[in-house]
């Protein structure tokens, strides 16, 4: 559905480098399957030069309502949060009130002391090793419609024994960083991460749309209610999750533009602000990462690019920034099945006039035909257990997760692609597929190791039975024998486990579990592991 630009916003007479209309189609084009009135959609806004020569609404805003989306539409932005909560802490570093290098256990005194120093900085690089508090909240049972609270959160953050890896040693994405980062500032502020953010940037800059949603019941104006795919169209899916810093932010594109000149004449911050922001950060081993704190730094088409997603319930956001070009584009969404990541590359591609020269590879044309049989097999990460399994079906590829299946199209030579999204390359010895690589844009790349799964006999699958209380997560795990194969529960989680090797199983959501013995080879408990919670505790009772 078209949206007409109110008088209100810039006359597009006035703007530099304007869109052409030739570019306006072409942008059209990319968000026709959303311009509709019976669906969820974007709010697409392009910046130049600090002001906006693009802005328009595709789809709806609340289908219950018939409300069409717009710029000033406000949506729950997800991840793109972040760089708003870094910037709260930084600003706190400039008035002298800490230090990002501090020890966070200095203002979290509760945190578990692991034998080494976790920063401030850990937190924002995402190179801490905290365990991911979104998935241990998930996997101890919380629904994300469910209100949970900021102490809910703190707690099984504190519960938890072990570190996935030593703080500066890896960077691994986790919500937990962001989250605690919230936690000190306010602790630090004497206010909410909210009532901060509030008064030292939003409030300043104008963005009178934009807040921290730190309580379920706030009426949010013209906001977007989230939806996600369902079996007759769309379903509501939204969030009662309360806690703020890693996500939560509420705000509209226009509010953005506000945000984006800020990068460019920094008024809140100083050029200190936006230097510390966009420096990427370091590995204890010297290695460079594509993350500073809360933004990616990367690049596109050859150029620079600052930019970071966000993902929840049923939001989708994306705001990239080209500096060289003091382009900006923002893609916000209510649409869960929406890639604003990938929606946002096409537009700058299309206000470039450039086709893109790095990113994943295009997939080969239709009448390319190859034989995916020998990539089909299951696959062993070496640095976390998680296992994919890749199958066939009429010729095509597919990774299986559970009941969703990905297809990867073929590219080129041991190449595949899920199109705008990760690039897979496989590994040959001889005729034999032995492994692949899973390359996405500002992620380090994975590496999975072809094995095949053992058969494992039937007394001792019955060894594996038992209860297995978890104190990290305050549940209990119940494995059972079912017909030849083990089953899992626990909180949520229901799941059939296949074997990898003896006492190693994984499940088709590629999750791992290792089971422990003692010295008289006695099942003890075992070790659970899914993406970002690495190693959590279950002994047998």
């Amino acid at each position: 559905m078209k949206y007409t630009l109110p008088l209100l916003l810039f006359s597009l007479s006035t703007l530099a480098q304007p869109i052409t209309e030739k570019q306006r189609n072409r942008i059209d084009s990319v968000f026709a399957r959303y311009d509709k009135t019976n669906s969820p959609g974007c709010s697409v806004g392009i910046i130049r030069d600090g002001q906006l020569v693009f802005q328009r609404g595709y789809g709806m805003a609340d289908l219950e309502w018939g409300q069409a989306i717009s710029p000033v539409t406000v949506f729950d932005i997800g991840s793109t949060s972040k760089q708003f909560t870094a910037a709260a802490v930084l600003l706190l570093q400039q008035q002298g009130k800490l230090r990002i290098d501090d020890d966070v256990r200095k203002y979290i005194p509760e945190l578990p002391s692991y034998g080494v120093t976790i920063t401030i900085r850990h937190l924002l690089n995402h190179t801490s090793g905290l365990k991911d508090y979104a998935g241990l909240l998930s996997l101890a049972g919380h629904q994300s419609e469910e209100v949970t609270t900021n102490q809910q959160a703190l707690d099984i953050i504190c519960k938890q024994k072990t570190l996935n890896f030593n703080p500066g040693d890896k960077w691994d994405y986790s919500n937990t960083g962001f989250f605690l980062a919230s936690v000190i500032a306010e602790r630090v502020s004497g206010m909410s991460l909210k009532a901060f953010a509030q008064q030292q940037i939003f409030g300043p800059l104008g963005m009178n749309n934009t807040f921290f949603l730190d309580n379920h019941t706030t009426i949010v104006p013209r906001r977007a209610t989230g939806y996600s795919p369902s079996a007759t169209g769309f379903q509501i899916d939204m969030s009662n999750w309360e806690q703020v810093g890693d996500g939560a932010v509420q705000t509209c594109v226009q509010d953005l533009l506000r945000w984006d000149r800020n990068f460019y004449e920094p008024s809140v911050g100083g050029p200190d602000l936006v230097k510390q922001l966009t420096t990427t950060g370091t590995l204890a081993n010297g290695e460079k990462l594509d993350y500073a704190l809360g933004l990616f730094n990367t690049t596109y088409l050859g150029r620079t690019m600052i930019h970071h997603g966000g993902a929840w319930a049923g939001y989708r956001a994306e705001m990239v920034r080209i500096p060289a070009e003091k382009l900006s584009v923002i893609c916000l969404s209510n649409l869960g099945s929406a890639n604003p990541s990938v929606l946002a590359r096409a537009v700058v591609q299309i206000v470039l006039n450039e086709k893109p020269t790095t990113g994943t590879p295009a997939p080969a044309p239709a009448s390319v035909k190859t034989d995916v049989s020998p990539f089909a097999g299951a696959y062993r990460s070496e640095n976390n257990d998680a296992v994919r399994k890749l199958i066939t079906e009429n010729d095509k590829l597919f990774m299986q997760r559970g009941a969703r299946r990905i297809e990867l199209s073929y590219s080129s030579d041991n190449t595949f692609v899920v199109p705008g999204a990760a690039t897979f390359k496989f590994t040959r010895s001889g005729n034999q597929v032995t492994a692949f690589d899973i390359i996405q844009d500002g992620f380090p790349s994975q590496h999975f190791i072809r094995f095949e799964p053992v058969t494992i006999a039937q007394p001792l699958m019955q060894t594996y039975e038992g209860s297995y209380p978890c104190e990290e997560l305050g549940v209990t795990g119940i494995v059972s024998l079912t017909n030849g194969k083990l089953r899992l529960k626990f909180g949520a989680e229901d799941q059939e486990l296949e074997p990898v090797i003896t006492d190693i199983f994984y499940s088709p959501q590629g999750m791992s579990i290792e089971f422990i013995r003692d010295k008289s080879k006695r099942i003890t408990g075992f070790y659970f592991s899914a993406s970002r919670t690495k190693k959590i505790h279950f002994k047998k009772s």
